[in-house]
């Protein structure tokens, strides 16, 4: 993606959307929050750019409290399913 302008956070995005300076690609969540605030129309993105894949990060496995850790395997098993 090549960015135009660069602000400071979602809220930012949004807020210059609604003064009608251009629009903004934002995370679903963020939209549907500013949303609540701001008069700005939100409109899903269904195209392959627009998918992010998300990894999980954890510095070591065994170090991890139990809960972590079978949180951890959750979501490993719920991504092999899709």
């Amino acid at each position: 993606m090549r960015l135009r302008v660069r602000v400071n956070g979602f809220d930012a995005v949004c807020r210059m959307a609604e003064a009608g300076v251009g629009i903004g690609i934002v995370p679903e969540v963020a939209a549907r929050r500013c949303r609540r605030s701001m008069r700005i129309a939100v409109i899903p993105l269904a195209e392959a750019w627009a998918m992010r894949r998300l990894v999980l990060c954890v510095r070591q496995m065994r170090a991890l409290t139990v809960p972590a850790r079978r949180l951890v395997e959750h979501l490993g098993r719920e991504a092999e399913l899709r």
